[in-house]
């Protein structure tokens, strides 16, 4: 689902298309500030997921974390979860990443930002820009996805100043 489309010599396929209509961006707490948990101090999870009737289209993505961030004893789960009928939804993929290698290998594109006057110092941001939208469902499709959830292992705050992600999305009637 997430894993992204390659062509005939394995490069990943990046997204030129502009997303259709009004497009926002959703951003997640910091993984490294407890304080910023949608959930609370103890649930580190996130959710993206539309509202009933409506579909969520998620165009592109980015990470964007500090130089400190250390991911050495902290694994961040990506949970795909689909409609299985009935209303229920199980969990279709999980994606871990327990380096910052790992997010390097599942982006196609990155960036730094040197230290500015009103800007964090040394902010590095990696792009998740593949050839296919991904598409969440607000209501029973069987098969479809559902949500997408972030969360860490331990739910404890990984060590570091800033770690988020940013998704663009659209949001259309199912």
């Amino acid at each position: 689902m997430i894993i992204p489309s390659r062509d005939t010599s394995g490069r990943i396929i990046t997204d030129t298309v502009k997303p259709r209509g009004n497009f926002s961006t959703l951003i997640t707490h910091n993984l490294c500030d407890k304080t910023t948990w949608v959930l609370g101090e103890l649930d580190s999870t996130w959710e993206m997921a539309p509202s009933a009737g409506n579909k969520l289209v998620l165009w592109w993505a980015e990470a964007d974390f500090q130089r400190d961030l250390d991911l050495s004893t902290h694994t961040i789960y990506f949970d795909y979860y689909a409609w299985i009928g009935g209303g229920a939804q199980a969990v279709a993929e999980t994606i871990a990443v327990n380096s910052i290698s790992d997010l390097f290998k599942l982006g196609n594109g990155h960036y730094s930002c040197p230290a500015l006057p009103e800007a964090p110092a040394g902010i590095t941001t990696i792009e998740f820009r593949y050839k296919d939208a991904l598409e969440i469902y607000g209501d029973d499709s069987p098969g479809k996805l559902s949500k997408v959830v972030i969360r860490h292992d331990n739910h404890e705050e990984i060590t570091g100043s800033d770690a988020t992600m940013a998704f663009t999305t659209t949001t259309e009637p199912m």
